[in-house]
């Protein structure tokens, strides 16, 4: 794991969004997971700005899975517990 220190929730968001970008150019058909709640619009934001300009493009995502954190949370632990 890498851990990042950015200085503000722009460059939060920029930094994600990066993360997002590369990995569709990478994989067109990549299924992305999205996190829901309000600790993620300013990333959501930035990607629909580059969308927007044209820099990224999610038509060919297999899937945008939207997901409630805390129910990952959760099903993470009860993986591990069965490990």
């Amino acid at each position: 794991m890498q851990i990042v220190i950015l200085k503000n929730a722009a460059e939060v968001a920029a930094y994600g969004a990066d993360i997002f970008t590369q990995q569709l150019a990478r994989n067109a058909g990549s299924v992305l997971g999205l996190a829901t709640g309000s600790t993620p619009v300013a990333l959501y934001q930035e990607l629909i700005r580059r969308n927007e300009a044209g820099s990224v493009s999610f038509s060919k995502a297999k899937r945008l899975i939207w997901m409630n954190t805390l129910d990952w949370m959760v099903s993470t632990r009860k993986a591990i517990a069965i490990l």
